[in-house]
């Protein structure tokens, strides 16, 4: 059975301090995991970086404090399919973007065949690595203002671009598995605009030799029946964050 998930206003002050050390796993886990690795990456599609978990977390209605400890890529796709322990376990902070177009709709992506997730339909926005790391600590804005940029081509500091770009929700099931910080980003752009911008972005990718992550744009009007309709014919392909937030909008 699910966690129950939570929905609730996200606190005005945030922390993320890095723990000393790197997650400690079994040497048997460990074994599993580097097994699990090579099965998933006979191909080189992954790279296997550094990321950061959750370690522990001290949430009120003013404050989040994350204490962040340091693993990597292998370790957390392993984790996604496999029971472990709390201690050995990999529990994700992920800062995710939830778009809205100037003319009242909402923007996701389809991930594409050769990521970790392919078909599923999230916001822009990514783990945590040490592209993110500033004395010490995660900036989650600057992560996920990169991950717009990389993922839709859009520059959340240009005003020209971005009316609106504040921390809103944060969702996380009981147990914490997992914890999305949901910042609202409200576009200068219509439906049709960022559409084709966000097209645009992507063969500028494949002219350089890379593969955009999002392999599909999606939108959605920001009304109860159309978000009705769309989480009838795609409930299953949402990511776990998206089916309560907007649940929660109907």
């Amino acid at each position: 059975m699910d966690d129950h998930i939570n929905i609730i206003k996200a606190p005005a002050k945030q922390k993320f301090p890095i723990q000393a050390g790197k997650v400690h796993v079994s040497e048997e886990t460990q074994q599993n995991i580097e097994q699990h690795w090579q099965e998933i990456n006979k191909d080189n599609t992954f790279f296997r970086g550094t990321l950061y978990r959750m370690n522990d977390i001290k949430l009120t209605a003013d404050e989040l404090t994350i204490g962040m400890k340091e693993t990597d890529y292998a370790h957390h796709l392993y984790a996604k399919n496999n029971r472990l322990s709390k201690e050995e376990a990999c529990p994700i902070l992920a800062p995710v973007a939830f778009v809205v177009s100037s003319d009242g709709y909402l923007l996701f992506g389809r991930m594409g065949g050769q990521t970790a997730k392919p078909g599923v339909i999230q916001c822009a926005g990514g783990g945590i690595d040490q592209e993110d790391v500033s004395l010490n600590e995660i900036d989650v804005v600057s992560n996920v203002t990169r991950e717009v940029e990389e993922e839709l081509g859009i520059n959340v500091k240009d005003d020209r671009e971005v009316k609106a770009f504040f921390a809103d929700k944060l969702v996380f099931p009981d147990r914490m598995g997992w914890l999305a910080i949901v910042f609202q980003l409200h576009s200068t752009f219509t439906r049709d605009q960022l559409v084709k911008r966000v097209n645009r972005h992507n063969e500028q990718l494949r002219n350089k030799g890379e593969i955009p992550e999002f392999e599909e744009v999606i939108t959605v009007k920001k009304t109860p029946s159309d978000i009705r309709q769309f989480l009838q014919e795609h409930h299953k392909e949402l990511i776990r964050y998206l089916r309560p937030l907007l649940y929660n909008m109907l």
